[in-house]
């Protein structure tokens, strides 16, 4: 590996202020399998945490401070956090997490980045799947925790995989050698102020790139992009034949300029992962990937933890979960538990005040359709409480559903009502999984 990563060098002592999060947690464990000497901080000591400690980053050592030559700060800390303050006051060297990503993916030939509001996950980890098939050398750093995978993956130098989150404009730190755009959306408009805002940040990030993947119904956006579509034949690649199995699957043709290259089966049974595996072909045979290959990678993908997930049981009432944290993707998941049971809940849980009260209306409109609804107040991350975009108005509004002030007390609900339908959903992007997660164990 190299010696030194741009700002980076090889005897730092890397400081991570919120390494608990899922990205964060992987480029610290990226440094610390790569030889830098990692250590890191997080309010909340976790899963993520103890099992960066075994791998061997210091977590929550007050020594970490005055001891590091280099503090990274996840975007979701505040300006004020007191960790922050007092590095600012030791006048440490503090960067971003997208300029850490920058300067990891600047050391790697060709860089795949994968952009969108929703998908990126799911998408990121499809690829890893199909470059291992591959024999690739390759690196990826996923937004969440494959199956397989984990979050980390380092398996050669030749390709440096990503997601490439837009929030606080982190996207605009990273140019890729093969862009990819999955959708758009109205998500972090508090970064952007407009979805026309949004789609210009979209745009200039695949016009950095040199090669561009993106929705067909995004065309415009560059001049000479590979396009697909669910279903579209104007599109490079498309889907035919989309059929749900027994087995938790779909199976379906894919298409390439019009003519079927594989039948894939794909181990989900959300529709809108047939389109993330589109773009996922895409993007490998943009690489020269052969078909097989790119057909075996797909199915050896299992999953990534909190997409369209099975937890386990109670009392034979089956736990489902999703990050479904936007109203789009709400919606999408409610059809789908729609389609499979005839007698389910749903737990959800907000993600953030500003998101939550910038999208109320839509999240009404969405959860309003849910028979069996319990709210849990909102997860505020990095925001302080309003009452616009609070779990409490929200279930004020929604006439039926059941308020659940905080996500401690989920063990009792499920006690309640695993007994009475035959799945519990779990939706959203907060702490509410992790205790569901805990009560399962």
């Amino acid at each position: 590996m190299k010696e030194e990563y741009g700002l980076l060098k090889r005897d730092f002592y890397v400081y991570f202020v919120g390494v608990g999060g899922i990205s964060m947690s992987a480029l610290a464990r990226f440094l610390v399998k790569t030889g830098f000497k990692v250590g890191g901080y997080d309010a909340h000591f976790s899963s993520v945490t103890e099992n960066l400690q075994r791998e061997g980053v210091e977590i929550n050592n007050p020594d970490s401070i005055t001891r590091c030559d280099l503090a990274v700060v996840s975007s979701a800390i505040s300006d004020s956090d007191k960790i922050v303050c007092e590095l600012r006051q030791l006048k440490k060297p503090i960067i971003t997490r997208a300029r850490l990503l920058y300067e990891i993916a600047s050391s790697y030939p060709f860089k795949i980045g994968v952009a969108g509001t929703h998908g990126k996950t799911t998408c990121t980890a499809m690829i890893a799947h199909v470059l291992k098939c591959a024999n690739k050398g390759f690196c990826a750093h996923i937004g969440g925790f494959d199956k397989q995978f984990g979050n980390m993956v380092i398996s050669g130098e030749d390709i440096f995989l990503s997601e490439v989150c837009e929030f606080k404009k982190n996207i605009s730190m990273f140019t890729a050698s093969l862009g990819v755009l999955l959708n758009i959306d109205n998500d972090h408009l508090d970064s952007y102020g407009s979805k026309e805002k949004l789609k210009e940040e979209f745009g200039a990030f695949l016009n950095r790139s040199k090669i561009r993947i993106l929705p067909l119904e995004e065309a415009n956006l560059v001049e000479d992009g590979i396009t697909f579509s669910l279903e579209n034949s104007n599109a490079n690649y498309y889907a035919k034949e989309i059929e749900y199995l027994d087995n938790r699957a779909i199976e379906c043709f894919i298409m390439e300029n019009g003519k079927r290259i594989f039948k894939l089966e794909l181990k989900s049974f959300l529709i809108h992962d047939i389109k993330n595996a589109l773009a996922c072909v895409a993007v490998c045979r943009a690489i020269g990937i052969e078909p097989s290959i790119i057909k075996a990678g797909l199915e050896n993908y299992c999953g990534v933890k909190r997409r369209n997930e099975i937890m386990g049981k109670i009392d034979n009432c089956v736990i489902y979960a999703d990050y479904a944290h936007h109203p789009a993707q709400v919606e999408k998941t409610v059809k789908m538990l729609d389609l499979k049971y005839d007698n389910y809940a749903v737990l959800f849980q907000s993600h953030t005040y500003s998101r939550t009260a910038g999208l109320y209306k839509q999240f009404l409109n969405v959860l309003s359709k849910v028979k069996n609804l319990f709210i849990f107040d909102t997860y505020a991350a990095r925001e302080k409480y309003t009452y616009m975009g609070s779990g409490k108005r929200l279930s004020e509004d929604l006439k039926g559903c059941i308020y659940c002030q905080s996500s401690k007390n989920v063990s009792a609900i499920l006690k309640g009502i695993t007994g009475k339908f035959e799945c519990v959903a779990v939706l959203g992007a907060g702490d509410l999984y992790d205790e569901v997660e805990k009560i399962i164990k």
